[in-house]
């Protein structure tokens, strides 16, 4: 979890049977005024992805959830998750995805949060990650928070 804010953080955090890591997934080089929010204009130049965090985030897992955020590097940490997962063995990935309009009409355009997210699963589909795939466009707590 990014941190141990709201509603559903708090769910998490106090079920016995779940151990929650806590941090960014991007990484943040030499970070400036202009390059602080990683929220702001897509892809930063000096905003990686956090390896080190990832690599430990699925040992011992057999089932992962996942739904990236616009925070940093959308596609390449979707990509780094998928990747740590297969190596773990994860034995089931279920990726918080969103399709991507001009995927399949050239002439709609892309929803800017929604095709990192398309990205991201057709590269989950590639690894051969036994997975599955939710469109959840919007959560249900964004009507009671």
């Amino acid at each position: 979890m990014r941190n141990l804010e709201g509603v559903v953080a708090t769910e998490v955090s106090t079920n016995p049977n779940v151990t929650v890591f806590v941090g960014e997934l991007y990484t943040r080089h030499n970070p400036t005024n202009e390059n602080k929010d990683v929220t702001q204009n897509g892809p930063i130049a000096g905003v990686g992805v956090n390896h080190d965090l990832i690599s430990n985030l699925f040992r011992g897992a057999q089932l992962a959830f996942i739904n990236t955020t616009f925070y940093g590097d959308e596609v390449q940490i979707g990509m780094a998750l998928a990747d740590a997962a297969k190596k773990a063995g994860v034995q089931h990935y279920i990726y918080s995805s969103m399709p991507d309009h001009k995927a399949y009409n050239k002439d709609w355009p892309s929803l800017p949060l929604w095709a990192a997210k398309h990205d991201v699963e057709e590269y989950v589909r590639k690894l051969d990650l036994p997975a599955t795939f939710v469109y959840t466009g919007i959560y249900n707590n964004n009507f009671t928070s």
